[in-house]
């Protein structure tokens, strides 16, 4: 297990402990360093032509699709919506488990390193898997469990799960290992102030009962990794059953949906509709990004003499399931349902008046939450508060609602970020790759017209086009959600070190890359919440401290991920308090008669939402202008931290 060389008993205010590991992160919040600066990856301007030729006005190019996969390209590999998600979360063939195995060489060593030197965490389920739980160096039982029939796989060694109790002081200690005593520790905890006993806590208790171990070889040895000190052929538990396969019981889960909201005048505003869901096990998701976009077609009919015009826009939704690979044209992707937009001058017109990805997963407890990202919203956040709220803002000309170029990249994240150079040197060739197409493609682009029909073979090479531009959006906005994994997991690190705690993911975090249609990208931390546990003996709301501190040191680090890997220029929370200048609002939840910030009425209505939901928020008191436009964020703080 890995040492914890230094730590110190909280007795700093939160912020002084986030002024004092802030400096470090200024590095760590550089990442990746690929050996080629990403800056120079990116699409040569002359290659956006190809969107221009394909959305234009109503007389310009007509009745065709554009974008990406009207239908599925035959080089990506389509499997139905409800299929099961092929893997397993013990693989191993997967080439950082061969990797592993084949440094260490045999079944002894092979446990010797899953028992010492990958963490015990408790929490529920297989969420990471063999390699979540390799990258993280840390799992609960059943994913070391995981990891160690993998390893012994690679080494053609046949091996199963076992579930049993354990219960008294084989439970306490599965606790206590978490722990390991630091070579240093500074500071005090006040006196009279409540300290941390995880060993007798009733849900850690609870939750490390259920123990999970490995037998091997053709005498089903047994061998334990999560119990310190073990020896292959002792067991601690008592069995209750073996399996080679994970129940889904057994499984965390995160299913995608995509609903869509339409307007008509009518019949007015519509129930949201489901058009594409699809479920994914966690544990099979360590560096695999999925990417959500969609095609779009469009026709102009009417109009003249044959009456009324009317433009249909059609827009086919997907999903892309990233694979980290130097190919992306072999990444799976899902198809959802088609939906249409139907601009008429009649009374028949249907609007699509909002479009939101949802994404439940559970959080530390376990409990299956909703997390929704707002893609188009017509409506507005303020006004929806509003029952029944006002109808939707439609555009005078018809515009689509979304566009191929419009792609929101998910790392759904069971454990921590690889930072190997293998992992980005993949990213680096798999960015490369789809640069190379473009340019390959560039030389035919300026023999194309810019207005009328065109032929089979131009329509062939527009859509090769903004596939190859599609693709490169989404390399490089997985580079963007892995780096700020990574840099995220640097904070991690430090602030355990400086918090003397154990943190970890008990479920899996998403971070979400969003492009613009003008190409610019964003940064969403829609889930990143986390298990804190205070060591024995130290101060017990140290969580809380934990928690501020490693969200503003978060939050602050966004821009400089985007800034320093895509060349982006970006502003954060802490560009926009700089400019605020100090004038800042505290709000309290449940307090009555506190006066508002004078801000965007969506960004006080979501300033009310947080205060009700219990949250604490600091904001600026008035909308600051941040490298020339107005800019708004705030700051939410929840202190009911367990």
């Amino acid at each position: 297990m890995p040492v914890t060389t230094a730590a110190r008993f909280v007795c700093l205010s939160p912020l002084l402990t986030a002024l004092l590991i802030a400096q470090p992160l200024e590095a760590a919040a550089m990442l990746p360093s690929p050996e080629a600066p990403i800056s120079q990856l990116r699409l040569p301007e002359a290659l956006s032509a190809a969107s221009a030729l394909v959305v234009s006005s109503t007389s310009g190019l007509v009745n065709r699709s554009r974008g990406r996969r009207s239908v599925l390209r035959s080089s990506h590999l389509a499997f139905a919506s409800n299929a099961a998600q092929p893997g397993s979360p013990a693989d191993p063939t997967d080439p950082y488990i061969v990797a592993e195995a084949n440094a260490l060489g045999n079944e002894a060593a092979v446990f010797a390193f899953v028992r010492d030197r990958i963490a015990n965490q408790i929490y529920n389920g297989s969420l990471r898997g063999a390699r979540g739980t390799l990258w993280t160096m840390g799992g609960n039982s059943l994913d070391k469990a995981s990891l160690l029939i993998a390893l012994l796989g690679a080494l053609n060694i046949q091996a199963e799960y076992v579930q049993g109790t354990l219960s008294g002081a084989a439970a306490s200690n599965a606790i206590l290992a978490m722990f390991p005593p630091p070579t240093i520790v500074s500071g005090c905890v006040p006196p009279g102030a409540a300290v941390a006993s995880p060993q007798t806590d009733s849900t850690l208790l609870s939750t490390v009962a259920n123990h999970f171990w490995v037998q091997f070889g053709p005498s089903n040895t047994a061998a334990d990794p999560s119990i310190p000190g073990a020896q292959i052929g002792q067991t601690f538990a008592t069995e209750s059953q073996t399996f080679t396969t994970i129940a889904a019981n057994l499984k965390q889960m995160a299913t995608i949906t995509l609903n869509v909201e339409t307007y008509s005048a009518l019949g007015g505003l519509g129930t949201p509709t489901a058009v594409l869901t699809q479920s994914y096990e966690t544990d099979l998701l360590s560096g695999k990004p999925i990417s959500f976009g969609t095609t779009l077609g469009y026709s102009v009919q009417g109009g003249g003499l044959f009456g009324p015009q009317q433009t249909i826009f059609t827009y086919t939704p997907y999903l892309l399931l990233g694979q980290g690979d130097p190919n992306i044209e072999q990444d799976s992707t899902v198809q959802g349902t088609a939906f249409t937009e139907d601009y008429s001058n009649i009374l028949f017109s249907s609007y699509v008046s909002g479009i939101f990805l949802q994404i439940q997963a559970p959080d530390t407890a376990g409990t299956m939450q909703t997390y929704t990202h707002t893609i188009l919203d017509r409506i507005g956040y303020a006004n929806r508060q509003s029952s029944p709220p006002p109808a939707p803002t439609i555009p005078t000309t018809p515009t689509p609602a979304i566009v191929p170029a419009q792609i929101v990249t998910m790392d759904i994240l069971p454990g921590l970020q690889a930072q190997d150079t293998t992992t980005f040197t993949n990213q680096q060739t798999r960015i490369n790759n789809e640069k190379t197409n473009l340019n390959n493609l560039q030389p035919q682009l300026s023999s194309l017209p810019t207005t009328g029909t065109l032929t089979a073979a131009q329509q062939t090479l527009v859509n090769s086009v903004m596939t190859a531009e599609n693709d490169l959006e989404i390399a490089l906005a997985e580079l963007a959600a892995i780096s700020f994994a990574a840099t995220a997991d640097r904070v991690l690190s430090q602030a355990e070190l400086e918090y003397r705690s154990n943190a970890y993911y008990t479920s899996p975090r998403l971070i979400l890359v969003s492009t613009s249609a003008s190409g610019a990208f964003t940064l969403d931390l829609l889930k990143r919440d986390i298990q804190v546990i205070a060591s024995p003996g130290q101060n017990a709301s140290v969580p809380v401290w934990f928690e501020e501190t490693r969200g503003m040191i978060e939050a602050s680090s966004e821009a400089k991920v985007l800034s320093s890997v895509l060349n982006q220029t970006s502003g954060d929370i802490s560009d926009v308090f700089a400019a605020a200048a100090g004038d800042l609002v505290s709000l309290i939840p449940g307090v009555s008669g506190q006066s508002m910030p004078t801000l965007s009425a969506d960004a006080v209505a979501r300033i009310q939402t947080a205060l009700a939901n219990g949250k604490f928020v600091v904001a600026p008191a008035t909308t600051p202008m941040v490298d020339g436009p107005p800019s708004i964020t705030s700051l939410s703080i929840d202190k009911n931290i367990n």
